[in-house]
């Protein structure tokens, strides 16, 4: 078979290196577990060749932490701008209730002096 062709090829003892399947679902699905798990794999004169990935490789790349930067600073201030304008309309409010209380402070100083000057 094929496979004692490839055994011969590439010595057995060699660390890394396992057989290829002669099936491709079987191939890519080793080729899949292998990315899963962190490891990089590739087929190599019909021998599978699994290694560690470094760690550079490991990660974000700068673009994707500059679009998430970007995303953050959007979101907080969307997050600032709901604050400010909530806290605006507790200062208006605030304002409105204030200038209510002087109002009627005034009618009745108004109200007093019109009881008392008859």
């Amino acid at each position: 078979m094929n496979l004692e062709k490839n055994k011969k090829a590439m010595p057995v003892g060699r660390q890394g290196f396992a057989p290829a399947p002669e099936c491709s679902v079987c191939r890519s699905a080793l080729l899949n577990s292998a990315q899963r798990v962190g490891k990089a794999a590739e087929y190599e004169n019909g021998w599978l060749k699994v290694r560690k990935t470094s760690a550079l490789a490991k990660g974000f790349t700068l673009i994707e932490m500059m679009i998430a930067i970007f995303i953050f600073s959007l979101m907080m201030i969307a997050v600032t701008e709901i604050f400010s304008s909530s806290f605006g309309g507790y200062g208006n409010a605030r304002n409105i209730q204030k200038d209510l209380e002087d109002a009627q402070f005034v009618m009745g100083q108004i109200a007093k002096t019109l009881r008392t000057s008859s």
